[in-house]
């Protein structure tokens, strides 16, 4: 599963944010094929209302591929201003997938004074509570702020991320 997200969110870095200024708002749009044959569209954004930011992403199969194989991905991600960190603190994380049978539906409070975050299954209604480093972020959060950095050779680039029970 990991890898399908990853994959999705890799289109992402293919317009990068100049290092030192984010662009806000920002809409990333994609048509998605494979082998040749559409099958859907991705599209990430992010806003900044003076007070939050949000980012939106969606994976969405078109009609001929949800005929037989739904996929519809959608994550919300809301962050609080940081002085100094692009695009911001996360505070919330939603993350609601279906792809053909399996469907997910889980929500990440983070709260970075306390450094848990809190952890919920919206169809199990499992729950649960870890520690995290600081600036840990959602998936989302962290491919902007790679996006953000300079790109220097041979650099290895590390952040904490949560987007599941634990943080890795």
């Amino acid at each position: 599963m990991h890898t399908f997200i990853l994959s999705i969110l890799l289109l992402f870095l293919a317009a990068p944010i100049a290092a030192g200024t984010g662009k806000i708002p920002e809409k990333l749009t994609y048509s998605l094929s494979w082998t040749g044959i559409p099958v859907g569209t991705a599209s990430q954004s992010i806003t900044d209302d003076g007070i939050i930011l949000q980012i939106n992403a969606l994976v969405k199969s078109n009609s001929w591929l949800s005929s037989f194989y739904i996929v519809e991905n959608q994550i919300e991600t809301t962050l609080a201003r940081k002085p100094g960190y692009f695009p911001g603190e996360v505070r919330q994380f939603r993350m609601r997938f279906h792809e053909g049978a399996r469907v997910r539906d889980r929500s990440i409070t983070f709260d970075h004074v306390a450094r848990t975050a809190h952890y919920k299954d919206h169809l199990t209604n499992e729950e649960a509570t870890a520690t995290i480093l600081p600036d840990t972020c959602d998936m989302t959060t962290a491919f902007y702020y790679a996006r953000h950095l300079p790109i220097v050779p041979g650099a290895t680039i590390s952040l904490p991320v949560m987007d599941g029970r634990e943080p890795y």
